[in-house]
């Protein structure tokens, strides 16, 4: 049974759906969690499934590309008059053309090309297509938590509305208060509107991807702490990037061709034949006969040095290769620590902020000590605190995804590791 086959019907016994699958007739709400997403998603896709294919094929081509040449069978000799006046003469031979100095290298080097990019569409649609899942859950938990927090500031701008209502009456705020109280309460209905519209459009763009159609839910996992260092990340990207193998080859096709070229100096067989001769009057004889390609006219000066051109070619872009991926490592690095110590001092700091707000709240209700509608200021408070946190979370999470899909790493988790010796 294949892997996919295995991870698909594990989801389907957990109540998600692949395509061909079919829910629970419950149809209730269940818990979807990221890996979850991620391995529905690479199931679903039907690109991905196309390009595996393209793989797999290039793949077995690869099996088939050293097959020596079958030989020619060849007769000679054969006439019509064998009918009117008798067997004569009749020659048998098979003929072999032998592979050239440094073909088998070169077609094989060409095959190995083809996987390698083959593996590098793939790979890198993969990987793609998990950063975006992986995005589009961080943004549902985050919208989730913003329409929750949305939801409770318009039940406390309705309470401060109609608080504020009495005060304008009985002349302890005036009819401006009174007004942008109203404005206040309008715009968060307005906001609670956008974000539930967001949160619909979201939860059916995750639903597309992963080819879910019964409801679902998502839920707020702890986002890992990197604790590699940069050397240790880059010796990850390039044992995962495929890109990497892919130079590689095309340097080992370079150096083929050119040793194809210089091998064509060297005197070599264009056939080998080996025949039977019958002949009605003479002793039946065998014949062996050779054909050797002798470079005498065209000595290939300007083959020869355009692929040793191609070979330093091919090694200056593997460095600017290597280059533009460590530069894209450095800077998706840089600012996953950056959105880190944002997320790590904010998260300190509102927290803080949260607990001694919520103990003024606790004593002004007890003891009468602030106004009532700046009580309610205090809890409005609360709540875009809780709301800027949502927002920090949302970007550490995107720079964390960013950084995985720069390192070709499919799970965060594998950057919580210890670091490697160097």
């Amino acid at each position: 049974m294949s892997p996919r086959l295995v991870a698909a019907v594990f989801l389907a016994a957990a109540g998600f759906l692949a395509p061909g699958l079919r829910a629970d007739p419950g149809g209730e709400s269940r818990v979807l969690t990221e890996s979850d997403a991620v391995e529905l998603a690479v199931i679903h896709s039907r690109e991905l499934a196309s390009l595996a294919t393209g793989v797999e094929i290039a793949r077995r081509r690869l099996d088939s590309n050293n097959a020596i040449n079958n030989p020619e069978v060849r007769i000679r000799d054969v006439s019509t008059d064998y009918i009117r006046k008798g067997f004569d003469d009749l020659e048998v031979g098979l003929r072999w053309r032998p592979p050239g100095l440094g073909e088998f290298g070169l077609k094989e080097n060409k095959a190995r090309v083809r996987v390698a990019q083959g593996e590098v569409r793939a790979g890198r649609f993969r990987d793609r297509l998990v950063a975006r899942v992986r995005r589009t859950y961080a943004d549902l938990v985050v919208l989730e938590e913003q329409v929750s927090i949305a939801r409770e500031r318009v039940e406390t701008e309705t309470r401060r509305l109609v608080l504020v209502e009495g005060m304008k009456d009985l002349g302890r705020r005036s009819i401006v208060y009174y007004t942008k109280a109203r404005m206040w309460l309008a715009e968060s209905r307005t906001d609670l509107t956008r974000l539930r519209h967001r949160l619909n459009q979201t939860k059916r763009k995750l639903a597309r991807l992963t080819g879910i159609n019964n409801a679902f839910t998502v839920r707020p996992d702890p986002i890992p702490v990197v604790k590699l260092s940069e050397e240790d990340l880059w010796r990850l990207a390039g044992a995962n990037r495929p890109e990497f193998e892919l130079v590689r080859r095309r340097i080992a096709l370079a150096l083929s061709e050119y040793d194809r070229e210089r091998f064509r100096l060297i005197p070599w067989f264009s056939f080998v034949e080996l025949s039977y001769h019958v002949e009605a009057d003479r002793t039946d004889w065998g014949e062996l006969v050779l054909g050797i390609e002798l470079p005498l006219f065209n000595f290939n000066r300007g083959n020869i040095r355009a692929t040793e051109l191609a070979v330093n070619r091919k090694e200056d872009q593997s460095s600017a290769m290597t280059e533009k991926l460590r530069v894209q490592v450095r800077d998706r690095f840089a600012a996953y620590q950056e959105a880190r110590l944002d997320w790590d001092l904010s998260s300190k700091d509102t927290r803080k902020l949260i607990g001694e707000v919520k103990g003024l709240i606790g004593q002004a209700n007890k003891h009468d000590t602030i106004p009532p509608d700046e009580v309610l200021e205090l809890e409005l408070t609360v709540l875009e605190a809780r709301r800027i946190l949502s927002q920090k979370r949302k970007i550490l999470a995107h720079a964390l995804i960013d950084l995985c899909l720069a390192l070709g790493v499919e799970d965060p988790g594998l950057l919580a590791g210890e670091a490697s010796k160097p």
